[in-house]
């Protein structure tokens, strides 16, 4: 794996860091089972405060129409932190020619046959998107972001960012859309939990294959049958102006299997769990 990132160059200096230390320490099956039985599954206390949620309240709050459809954006982690690799340096450029220098700079001579597939196209094509479904377009902005002036802004009907934690602003903004939209983040389990669809945008020469190889969860997390839909940045700008919001539907089958991977327990009482795990905790002490 070492050797896979390390020919990744910039692209695999993020994961390499999260796997040097580990390679050579890896837990044997005595460690693994003592690990397990130390520990307790109490789920995730975010999502239990879906039930504070009141969609009609928020919509009011947020002065959306109740009438009409919603597509919520989580916005890229490019803008504001800084760049992990060359696939998001070159992603992030808005300007043709600069976008060309760079990915020639990154990814040689060949990258420059591809069509200019940058963050900028790509919210264009989603705002055509939701002007094709009759839809609002709501952009969650990260903590440390400043989105005025920027596309994200210009093609929003609104913009939030971290006015609530309890229940959050993004897990309110899941609650009240018919459809998520993102950049391989972890919100997406918040989104199916309030019976919402995703759609996955995977940015080009992001190291995906060493990504799931490293951070198993995160294939299926990105796409799920039935769940989550993944798209190349590419097939986004080009398909999905033309593409129908019923396109994206939730299976309630697949729901289930969905929510006990990555979000079990999901029958309430998360954080009575985690009292009372820290007072057996500290009753045996």
């Amino acid at each position: 794996i070492l050797e896979k990132l390390i020919k990744k160059g910039k692209d695999g200096k993020k994961f390499y860091r999260l796997v040097e230390e580990r390679i050579g320490h890896e837990w044997d099956s005595n460690t693994e089972e003592l690990f397990r039985s130390k520990v307790k599954i109490t789920g995730f206390p975010l999502i239990e405060a879906s039930k504070l949620i009141h969609r009609n309240e928020v919509i009011n709050r947020w002065n959306l129409d109740p009438t009409r459809p919603i597509i919520g954006l989580w916005s890229t982690p490019v803008s504001g932190r800084g760049y992990h690799g060359n696939y998001d340096w070159v992603f992030d450029e808005k300007k043709p020619i600069k976008y060309l220098a760079k990915s020639l700079h990154a990814y040689g001579l060949g990258s420059l046959m591809n069509l200019i597939v940058n963050e900028d196209r790509c919210i264009r094509a989603i705002r055509k998107f939701a002007d094709k479904n009759n839809a609002q377009l709501v952009i969650k902005a990260r903590h440390y972001q400043d989105l005025v002036g920027s596309s994200y802004e210009k093609c929003a009907d609104l913009v939030v960012g971290e006015e609530s934690y309890y229940p959050h602003t993004a897990l309110e903004l899941s609650a009240i859309a018919d459809l998520m939209i993102g950049f391989r983040t972890s919100g997406y389990p918040d989104a199916v939990f309030v019976n919402t669809p995703v759609l996955n945008i995977e940015i080009p020469n992001d190291p995906l294959p060493l990504v799931f190889e490293i951070l198993h969860f995160w294939k299926d997390l990105c796409h799920f049958p039935g769940i989550s839909k993944s798209m190349t940045a590419k097939k986004v700008i080009q398909e999905l102006p033309h593409t129908n919001l019923d396109t994206f539907q939730l299976d309630d089958n697949e729901k289930e299997s969905y929510l006990k991977r990555y979000a079990t327990p999901t029958n309430g009482g998360i954080c009575d769990r985690i009292v009372r795990g820290v007072e057996t905790l500290l009753g045996n002490i």
